[in-house]
């Protein structure tokens, strides 16, 4: 709800006004990437993949901003990224994985100490009113912005970029630009860009009071607004002019060369080396390998009874029970009823599935019962969990567990915003499972 127009809107628009290069810069996602990267290269435009991240102290703080003592100890603040090369695509690629899955609290969320080490082939520039230098700034809190700086020249050095707006007020702007002198850091001006074209100003409006849940103003009436002929009039009727958050009264469009220079003069700005050192960024980005057509299905194999029977037993042995004749007899018995089903194959085609699976969240306080002794032991191998409970289908769950072993009911307490290590969330899926509560297992 954030942006209007499609990757082959803003290239076609990029073109119409004469650039030669474009970033990419969605809120906390990668997932626009392959298209923009071809919609910029259909139209002969230079693709420069970034994001829009959410930054702060420790992502493992999952503290409200209500829980916290300072203005400036939010939850997140925003920091623009660029993948500079190859390798720093990779990079964002981690962070971004990072923050979905270990920092996720409202966003997904990065820390200085994630983005220090995964911060080669990345440039970093500070972002809009949301950034943490400017947050500093608008506190009056000038030594946290130096401090801030310091950080951000000593990991990037010349890959650090102050950012002013031309909707960002003149004190601020003026402010950034004093603070990167002083510092030698490289200034660039940048448009906050939400949508290609004026005429979509309307439509992101729209879209800005159902993200952010406006209110609708007491004593309107429908039939009173249908009158108003214009939309955003019509829109300041019934949510009011003074709602906490329009973009009526500054541009988000793609602004050309023109727009850019008549907005930051009307502030009597007028530093020529703000535009160059945009050209500066867009000459150091390397072409990026974007992969295509892929063979991705798994790998025939020529005996999947023996290799499942290899990985199951491999299972067994990390939990240290490889020498325990009651544990082998059952998996012997598992692992046969798996065989005469004919199954094998589709547990290892599945593997992949399985090694992110036995790691997803839980529930807090999930009453769960244990599992058959293959689902855990080849869960320790990343294969697909529910073989046991297949096992069971395939031939009786009676049958299938010679051997029961102690089912003593458990309550669990897991943190509730418990993240997989490897769980990549740049979609909303939340894959849920409950975990065994055998003590041997």
């Amino acid at each position: 709800m954030d942006g209007v127009g499609t990757p082959k809107e803003y290239a076609v628009r990029a073109k119409e006004i004469g650039m030669t290069s474009l970033a990419c810069t969605d809120h906390g996602t990668l997932t626009c990437h392959r298209k923009f990267y071809d919609a910029c290269h259909e139209q002969g435009i230079k693709p420069i993949l970034g994001i829009e991240a959410y930054i702060t102290e420790d992502r493992f703080d999952r503290r409200d901003n209500s829980e916290r003592k300072t203005p400036l100890d939010l939850v997140y603040n925003h920091i623009i990224l660029l993948a500079k090369n190859q390798e720093g695509l990779q990079n964002l690629g981690k962070l971004n994985e990072i923050a979905w899955s270990e920092g996720f609290y409202k966003k997904p969320r990065m820390d200085f100490e994630t983005l220090e080490q995964f911060s080669k082939g990345i440039i970093v520039s500070s972002a809009c009113a949301s950034g943490l230098i400017n947050k500093a700034i608008e506190l009056d809190e000038i030594a946290l912005a130096k401090k801030r700086i310091d950080w951000f020249c000593r990991v990037f050095g010349d890959d650090f970029y102050i950012e002013i707006m031309p909707h960002n007020s003149v004190e601020m702007n003026c402010a950034l630009i004093d603070l990167a002198d002083c510092s030698s850091v490289k200034v660039v001006v940048t448009p906050d860009c939400h949508h290609c074209t004026k005429d979509q100003k309307v439509i992101q409006e729209m879209m800005l009071i159902l993200n952010t849940h406006t209110k609708m103003n007491k004593n309107v009436s429908y039939d009173e607004s249908r009158k108003i002929t214009d939309v955003m009039s019509r829109l300041d009727y019934l949510y009011g002019k003074d709602r906490p958050m329009s973009f009526n009264s500054f541009d988000i469009h793609l602004l050309s060369q023109e727009e850019m220079h008549e907005a930051i003069r009307s502030q009597d700005i007028y530093r020529e080396d703000i535009y160059d050192n945009t050209n500066i960024i867009a000459d150091s980005i390397e072409d990026y390998i974007i992969n295509r057509n892929l063979n991705l299905l798994p790998v025939k194999t020529s005996n999947p009874d023996s290799e499942l029977r290899q990985k199951a037993f491999d299972g067994l042995k990390s939990k240290k029970l490889d020498f325990n004749e009651e544990y082998i007899e059952r998996l012997e018995f598992e692992l046969k009823t798996i065989s005469d089903k004919k199954l094998s194959p589709y547990f290892l085609a599945n593997e992949p599935i399985g090694s992110n699976a036995s790691d997803a969240p839980t529930f807090p306080n999930l009453e769960t019962k244990p599992s058959p002794q293959s689902a855990n032991l080849l869960r320790s191998s990343n294969l697909p969990r529910c073989s046991g409970w297949l096992c069971a289908i395939g031939a009786g769950h009676q049958s299938c567990n010679p051997h029961p072993l102690p089912t003593t009911k458990t309550r669990t307490k897991h943190h509730p915003l418990r993240q997989p290590p490897h769980f990549s969330r740049t979609d909303t899926s939340d894959p849920r499972a409950c975990p065994s509560h055998n003590p041997q297992l």
